[in-house]
This record gives structure tokens, C-alpha cells and sequence, in this order.
């Protein structure tokens, strides 16, 4: 998993699916899928922008507990495949969150760009 806090107002992270497991799934998306998994812990309160690119069928979900689906506070994965996923969430400065990156079927794994915008 990779992790780290962004205290910049900008991150933007290019991998893949297809490595990841298939470990978890969020309310709107995963079932069976493969999934990246990122830590993320904001720097100042304020609004999330979440955008995520990719040719597949994937969408995202945010937990503030990884190993917990009842932490989920978001799931989006409402475009498909080669359009953007586009959400905004309200953060908290010093509370961590894990971002999951899912395909919405077990053939829907690939690259992907995540670009999130602490606002």
C-alpha cells in the first residue's frame, strides 16, 4: 500500500490494478475485483477533489478505516469505462484515509491516474 501525508494542495499517482488484490469492496464497486489501496492523511481541513482516469470500469471508495466497511464515508463509480470518476469529499486535518481504487467486475483491472486536490 502506498501511503504518506500530502501536505501540498496537489497529488497526482499513475499505477495499476492489475497486481492488486482482491481483498476488499466498497458499497458501490469491487466484487471480486482486483484493488490498489492509498493513505492518505490531510494536512488541513477542507474538501477532497477526487478524480480518477482510467480505460476500465473502475471506480473508488474511501474508508477512514481500512479494514473496516462501515467506515466507508464515500463510493463513487457511476461513469464508465474511459470516462472520469469526479467527487468531492470534506476532510479532516490528522484524520487518516484509505483511498481504494476497484474495478466494478474482476475484468474491469488496469492503469489508472488518481489526481487528488486538497482544497
Amino acid at each position: 500500500m502506498a501511503s504518506g501525508v500530502v501536505s501540498a494542495a496537489r497529488c497526482e499517482r499513475w499505477i495499476t490494478t492489475a497486481s492488486g488484490s482482491n481483498a476488499f469492496k466498497g458499497s458501490c464497486t469491487g466484487n471480486a475485483a482486483k484493488e490498489s489501496l492509498f493513505s492518505f492523511t490531510p494536512a488541513k481541513d477542507g474538501t477532497l477533489h477526487v478524480v480518477l482516469s482510467s480505460m476500465t470500469d473502475q471506480g473508488v471508495y474511501i474508508r477512514t478505516n481500512c479494514a473496516d466497511e462501515k467506515s466507508e464515508i464515500i463510493c463513487v463509480d457511476k461513469a464508465f469505462m474511459g470516462q472520469d470518476e469526479v467527487f468531492d469529499v470534506p476532510v479532516t486535518s490528522g484524520v487518516p484515509l484509505t483511498l481504494f481504487v476497484d474495478g466494478f467486475k474482476p475484468s474491469e483491472s488496469g492503469a489508472f491516474t488518481l489526481n487528488l486536490t486538497l482544497m
